[in-house]
């Protein structure tokens, strides 16, 4: 039978056989020296309690990987397009670069402006008009 008992200093949970009763040994926990008692002077450790089957998965279904294809070299000789399909592609490439446009004319203007206060900042502005 085994006798249970806590370390007196830190309060660490032992174990030992009754064999062991009355002798001397030093805690795992703290390292000081503690003296077994005759009778245990706590519960037994309750036991634990069964672990939870584990949930079964599903079959698992392989999965194959094939190798990246290589990319591939494209060379454009020559292509045809009628006069009307010609037309269309251009006014949309024109349309298209409308955002384009505005968006130079927009950090252009940004510029000017950082460098009219600029100028301005040094008392300069005036001069430039003369």
């Amino acid at each position: 039978m085994d006798v249970h008992f806590t370390c007196p200093f830190c309060e660490q949970p032992m174990t030992v056989d009754q064999q062991g009763a009355g002798a001397d040994v030093s805690c795992p926990a703290c390292g000081r020296s503690v003296t077994i008692p005759q009778q245990s002077d706590r519960p037994p450790d309750a036991p634990k309690p069964p672990a939870v089957p584990p949930v079964p998965r599903p079959p698992s279904v392989p999965i194959t990987v094939s190798p990246r294809p290589q990319p591939m070299q494209v060379i454009v000789k020559d292509f045809e397009m009628s006069f009307g399909s010609m037309v269309i592609f251009m006014i949309k490439w024109s349309l298209a670069a409308i955002p384009a446009l505005l968006i130079l004319a927009l950090i252009l203007a940004a510029i000017g402006f950082a460098f009219f206060i600029f100028l301005d900042a040094f008392g300069r502005v005036g001069e430039l008009g003369r």
